[in-house]
């Protein structure tokens, strides 16, 4: 794969911190997960990214892995309709799911004398399958570059975060990811920043995330990015200190502190991210509704992610699974004003 504009960001301290993080051995269940991306979608692909909740250790086995897929080309690995609407609100997201045998990944690494001394192999062939799931997100290599800057923060509020390179077909492709991702941490850091003067590096990406996901359509609670946060604090220093060494000085206590940006508005600032919650949650619910045509099963999805933040059952009416379109609207409007989401 060519190189980018993108690339130009991977200075050398942050490509060694990115590359510390996104290089973090997968659990063989990603790994089977990655086959059955390949699988179905063939050579287009050109790289898997892996983040979220269970890349965090939570829900691996029985929540859904988030993967963002790199491909070459929409239309070698989707229907014509659907490479067309993928290219107008990226990205297009589907299901997948597929069965793991854990004696599979024992015997194919070698470990099979060991765990069968320890009764492993008989206790998984006794349990069965685990059946795996996760949700993908297609990409291209532009339509990740352009929203590594845009004003929605859908790509980079997402990719700024600890990421894994799970699969890259070349390493052009590995580079280009990397540069994406550099882009990314940037365009965060160079917003948060500009609001968060004196504040240590964990405030200024607490500060950032929390107004990140107040531009979406989101389930999770008021401390979800403390909880991001504090899930990989030593990450958020190192890749603050890489990304914009300049930005921080030792404070009064001798905690590096962000300096207050030169020339920044706070007002403008502020303003700006409005404007980016009222564009964000129109978007999102585009999005909603453009991959209900894609995510198979995905009214069940929605429904088990938001009871899973809510604390409390929520039941998608049958009128809205047979005509989205004309239902849909009323049910995400009363499930805004139950504090279901945000």
């Amino acid at each position: 794969m060519p190189a980018t504009q993108a690339a130009a960001s991977l200075t050398p301290e942050l490509g060694r911190v990115l590359r510390a993080e996104t290089t973090r051995p997968a659990a063989p269940e990603v790994h089977a997960l990655v086959a059955a991306v390949r699988a179905r979608f063939g050579d287009a692909v050109r790289g898997v990214l892996f983040y979220g909740s269970c890349r965090r250790g939570i829900g691996l086995r029985d929540g859904i892995v988030d993967f963002w897929v790199l491909v070459d080309d929409r239309r070698r690995c989707e229907k014509p309709w659907a490479a067309r609407r993928g290219g107008w609100r990226p990205p297009n997201v589907y299901y997948l799911e597929t069965d793991w045998l854990e004696t599979d990944w024992l015997e194919t690494d070698g470990l099979e004398t060991a765990a069968a001394q320890a009764g492993a192999p008989e206790a998984a062939s006794a349990a069965g399958p685990v059946r795996l799931r996760a949700k993908v997100a297609l990409f291209t290599l532009p339509e990740l570059e352009r929203g590594a800057t845009a004003l929605e923060t859908y790509v980079w509020g997402r990719l700024a975060q600890p990421v894994s390179i799970v699969f890259a077909a070349t390493p052009g492709d590995e580079r280009a990811l990397l540069g994406v991702l550099a882009r990314c941490v940037g365009t965060f850091l160079d917003d948060a920043l500009a609001l968060a003067p004196g504040r240590d590096a964990l405030g200024v990406w607490r500060e950032g995330l929390a107004r990140s996901y107040g531009t979406e359509l989101r389930a999770e609670g008021a401390g979800r990015a403390n909880d991001v946060v504090g899930s990989d604090a030593a990450h958020y220093v190192a890749l603050t200190a890489a990304a914009r060494p300049a930005a921080l000085a030792p404070g009064a206590d001798g905690v590096p502190r962000a300096l207050p940006v030169p020339g920044a508005d706070a007002g403008a600032m502020l303003r700006r991210w409005r404007r980016r919650a009222r564009a964000g949650k129109v978007r999102s619910l585009l999005r909603l509704l453009k991959g209900l045509q894609t995510f198979e099963g995905g009214f069940d999805y929605i429904a088990w992610k938001l009871a899973r933040h809510a604390g409390r059952e929520v039941v998608i009416p049958e009128r809205v699974r047979r005509w989205p379109f004309s239902f849909l609207w009323g049910l995400m409007w009363k499930l805004y004003r139950e504090g279901v989401f945000r």
